[in-house]
């Protein structure tokens, strides 16, 4: 069952155990006592509806608003931009949010920030020298764990830079 089935059922006890419970208390009120309503006050059935109604309602609250908001949030969906045969020399190139098939790259300073891209291809070239920089605190411990487990060539985590959140990020767009 689905947690908004749960949810429902939840509510249906709820309101079936507060209604049995308005019925025993209109009963008193009336003083209707016949032998069923007496063998009821000698359980307490109130106290026991009440409790049973209270935890009915947490359980509904915790199906609603605690489950479901501990779930991850779903992806938006993002369409990337693609750039196709393009050659960038001395540039800044941003990654976020574009695709990079068989292009060239010569003497460059790549900066992703933690966003959506590639860079694909069987004619892309990385020419000279290239740099790397990120304004995403992500993107930073990305690169040192990387770093530390040897993935990176030698150094690159010392060759590129972190570049603090209050420098705004120059459009460097292609």
């Amino acid at each position: 069952m689905s947690m908004d089935s749960w949810a429902k059922v939840g509510i249906f006890v709820a309101v079936v155990l507060q209604a049995a419970q308005l019925a025993v208390g209109i009963a008193q009120w009336l003083g209707w006592r016949p032998d069923i309503m007496r063998f009821i006050m000698r359980l307490k059935m109130q106290t026991v509806l009440s409790v049973v109604s209270l935890l009915a309602l947490a359980v509904t609250w915790y199906v609603l608003y605690a489950v479901r908001s501990a779930a991850p949030p779903k992806p938006a969906s993002v369409t990337l931009q693609e750039i196709v045969g393009q050659e960038f020399k001395n540039t800044k190139v941003v990654l976020d949010g574009y695709i990079y098939t068989d292009c060239t790259f010569e003497n460059v300073t790549f900066r992703w920030d933690g966003g959506p891209s590639a860079v694909r291809g069987t004619r892309t070239k990385i020419i000279g020298t290239r740099r790397f920089e990120s304004f995403n605190p992500s993107a930073v411990n990305t690169v040192d764990i990387l770093d530390a487990l040897g993935f990176l060539e030698p150094g690159f985590a010392a060759d590129w830079k972190h570049l603090p959140p209050e420098v705004s990020p120059s459009s460097a767009k292609p």
